[in-house]
């Protein structure tokens, strides 16, 4: 059962506001919770992103919903309830969205489990004594915020750093912990199609696990596939990964 806490990182979710502090909690309640984990792999089916208007719709439908269920619980308007089952959040937000025409299920749930089973951020590339004899430039205070898991912060200063194949790979990582999948992609692009930089092969794997997210599966196999036959780091991995997606 989803609780109001649940519920409120669950909007915050959706909205994209949650701070690194609430990204764990939900982590957390979604281990304990599989209705929560539910319906954040719901929102994450939904392209494209809901416009101002439609978030403030669904914010007032949840809230509604929420209102509900309050007064259900304290039985002031118990007897208008009686020959109706108490509707799950889940199931209103599956109606309300379809209902705006804004919903298109592109991902399913295997794919989701093999992209959880997989993912892991990359280490930071600046090892910490490094970094204390680095100066401060903005690639070393990214490091830094990267490897404090403050995202926002690392993806900030990173942005700016484009011409740097170090920066654009640890930019797109932070975007995938951030849940902006197309921007982390177009990074990673970018980092592969330069092969003399470092970054290739593990750019080229998390490049497949973002496919995967997405579930462009003809674009994951294939880049797996380009991984399995090269001498990458990462080619048994992309072997188990192939013939899970088989």
């Amino acid at each position: 059962m989803i609780n109001q806490t649940d519920e409120h990182l669950l909007n915050g979710y959706i909205e994209g506001v949650l701070n690194q502090n609430d990204m764990k909690k939900l982590d957390n309640r979604m281990i304990e919770n599989s209705e929560l984990k539910q319906n954040v792999m719901l929102a994450d089916t939904i392209d494209p992103p809901l416009n101002d208007w439609q978030s403030l719709q669904l914010r007032k439908k949840l809230s509604e919903i929420h209102e509900r269920d309050s007064s259900l619980a304290t039985g002031r308007y118990l007897a208008s309830f009686t020959k109706w089952p108490r509707i799950p959040v889940a199931a209103a937000l599956i109606v309300f969205l379809i209902g705006l025409s804004v919903v298109l299920f592109r991902g399913h749930p295997e794919g989701m489990e093999l992209y959880g089973k997989y993912y892991e951020p990359a280490e930071p590339f600046l090892m910490q004594r490094s970094a204390e004899t680095a100066g401060t430039s903005d690639f070393v205070t990214a490091m830094h915020f990267y490897g404090k898991q403050d995202y926002v912060n690392s993806a900030r200063l990173l942005a700016s750093q484009t011409d740097n194949m170090a920066a654009r790979f640890y930019l797109a990582i932070s975007m995938m912990e951030l849940n902006d999948i197309p921007k982390a992609i177009e990074n990673l692009k970018v980092v592969t199609a330069d092969q003399s930089n470092l970054f290739t092969d593990q750019a080229g794997w998390y490049l497949a696990l973002c496919y995967i997210k997405t579930d462009n599966l003809s674009m994951a196999r294939s880049t797996l596939k380009t991984i399995s036959g090269s001498q990458s780091y990462f080619n048994d991995k992309a072997v188990d990964l192939l013939n899970q997606l088989d």
